[in-house]
């Protein structure tokens, strides 16, 4: 911070950096070398009659462009938008790039939609890379919408020793946890993970 003030000659004071409780991340991030971007923000200063941050940046922004370098933060866009695809925890992002908040990163996101469905196909496809219930469903277990309808089942949800058909929206469950003496819960004959699920219950 205080580099840039002094490049922008101002007072210290003058440019504020909030930190909330939770930025002890920033403290720990990594040194970077911008040797090169102070010189070009000394160059800009000298050249300007009044100064003022947003200039600044605005002015690096334009002469990079019109020069066909890559904007000033570039890199960090693309490392980003690398370990984003790479499947890395929203937390790990943040911690990596020493930002204090979470939601610092879908700034530097620049994933489409697109890509983030082709990587759920690709993960719930794929049962090395897929994990929970969906994970250990054969395909041939999967009913449409329409199939599910005609059950006449308003709602289901997975339990370890099978399926609850209650439904939460009339009232909360009575035997919360009890599964095993509950008329709505349903088990499905031949599945081997919950039989054993309901042998270790009992």
């Amino acid at each position: 911070m205080k580099l840039i003030s002094e490049s922008l000659g101002v007072v210290c004071s003058q440019l504020t950096v909030r930190l909330s409780p939770a930025a002890q991340i920033e403290r720990r991030r990594r040194v970077l070398d911008d040797t090169a971007l102070v010189n070009e923000i000394r160059t800009e200063v000298s050249e300007l009659p009044s100064y003022g941050y947003r200039r600044v940046w605005d002015l690096l922004r334009h002469r990079r462009e019109a020069q066909s370098q890559a904007p000033v933060n570039v890199k960090r866009d693309y490392l980003n938008t690398v370990a984003q695809m790479g499947g890395l925890s929203q937390l790990d992002v943040a911690k990596w790039s020493g930002r204090a908040k979470i939601t610092h990163n879908r700034c530097y996101d620049h994933q489409s939609d697109r890509d983030i469905l082709a990587l759920a196909r690709e993960a719930l496809g794929n049962p090395e890379k897929s994990a929970g219930h969906v994970a250990s469903l054969p395909p041939s277990s999967l009913i449409t919408r329409d199939q599910f309808a005609e059950l006449k089942i308003l709602t289901a949800h997975t339990t370890d020793l099978g399926y609850c058909a209650h439904d939460f929206s009339m009232l909360p469950c009575q035997l919360h946890r009890d599964c095993s003496n509950c008329d709505e819960h349903f088990c499905i004959k031949g599945d081997h993970v919950r039989e054993c699920a309901i042998r270790q219950h009992h």
